[in-house]
């Protein structure tokens, strides 16, 4: 089984976990969030309340199959591996009409409204925006 690094699919760096487990801080898993694995797998969530060392009960897909499993209650299966549980952040899928003037930029949702504010533009591009929430809001 092949997994990606932290830092392809982690919502968090691995100095940020670090830094959250160090303030006592640690990842809820919640019925109402969608996870995956530290390597990629999409995962359902069966419990969260089962008690003992692995109350998170779910399961994983790999090669098409869904293999069951447990997690500890902040997300970790074996301590740490590639089958930890990371939290997946909704996507923000957008398309938007840009003026593009010799200084400035300006975004509108419609081409209309575009072309109606086109007095000196350059170009009128359309883009789409697709990234994960939050994303470009690291302090």
């Amino acid at each position: 089984m092949e997994c990606a690094t932290l830092k392809d699919f982690g919502s968090m760096s691995t100095k940020e976990i670090l830094e959250a487990n160090a303030k006592g801080q640690t990842m809820t898993i919640s019925m109402d969030k969608q996870y995956r694995t530290r390597c990629g797998f999409e995962v359902r969530i069966y419990a969260v309340d089962s008690g003992g060392l692995y109350p998170i009960h779910g399961a994983y897909l790999f090669d098409g199959v869904w293999v069951a499993c447990t997690w500890e209650k902040e997300g970790g299966c074996l301590g740490s591996s590639p089958l930890d549980l990371i939290e997946v952040k909704p996507r923000i899928q957008r398309e938007y009409w840009v003026n593009v003037f010799k200084n400035h930029l300006e975004g509108w949702k419609e081409k209309e409204t575009a072309d109606r504010r086109r007095h000196n533009r350059i170009a009128c591009v359309k883009i789409t925006v697709d990234c994960e929430e939050g994303e470009g809001e690291e302090l």
